[in-house]
């Protein structure tokens, strides 16, 4: 996938909070975000700032492997299906990536 293949996707992925950043990583952001592998905090903001979770690594991780099963329950007690990463969870716990040590969001 190139640059000119996903124009349309960048424009709808332009995040405000990134303009500080070089241009390189820029284009990284939007275009990882046009792929569906990672998300903003909002429409309009990515917090490049923010710290990531171990649920964030591994929605990350599942996504590049196209393994993620939004239905996918791990098991766990204190990970309800209401919960984003509910399926990223049991996806992750199903691959081995996590065993029965929450991932907590």
């Amino acid at each position: 996938l190139n640059k000119s293949d996903i124009t349309d996707e960048l424009k709808e992925k332009d995040f405000e909070d990134i303009k500080h950043l070089s241009d390189e990583m820029q284009e990284s952001i939007k275009i990882l975000a046009a792929k569906g592998i990672i998300e903003g905090t909002s429409a309009k903001e990515f917090s490049p700032e923010d710290s990531i979770s171990r649920a964030e690594v591994a929605a990350l991780l599942l996504r590049v492997l196209s393994q993620v099963d939004p239905n996918a329950d791990g098991g766990f007690t204190d990970v309800k299906k209401s919960d984003w990463f509910y399926g990223t969870a049991g996806s992750a716990k199903a691959y081995g990536m996590i065993d029965e040590v929450l991932i907590r969001g």
